[in-house]
């Protein structure tokens, strides 16, 4: 999985807009897996550190296939949660590599 500074897609802004508003200070951040077409978004507010939307999910291809299940939004979430330290920096872009027992994430600065 990679994870990136991200974009709110045009058809979410309406309905954070009243969230942004209350908590200034925010990050868009995107996942991506390589078994998947779609990315996966989310909105963290910085003060105090909160996610802000449920998080979306955006097709990258015009036959995006299949969506990743709730699992692999959780695990993107927490994931992302995890990593912001407690003055609301994340070392972007993040790299994570998972297998069935596992995962490790280093960001670009730890390569």
């Amino acid at each position: 999985m990679a994870i990136t500074e991200g974009k709110i897609p045009p058809e979410m802004l309406n309905k954070l807009q009243p969230e942004l508003m209350k908590n200034p200070k925010w990050k868009v951040v995107e996942g991506s897996f390589d078994f998947s077409n779609y990315t996966i978004g989310m909105v963290v507010g910085l003060n105090p550190i909160k996610p802000l939307s449920e998080g979306w999910l955006v097709p990258q291809l015009g036959h995006p296939g299949v969506q990743p299940d709730k699992h692999w939004q959780e695990f993107f979430m927490e994931k992302v949660m995890n990593l912001i330290d407690e003055n609301g920096h994340i070392d972007l872009p993040l790299f994570t590599w998972i297998s069935d027992k596992n995962d490790l994430t280093k960001s670009a600065k730890d390569m």
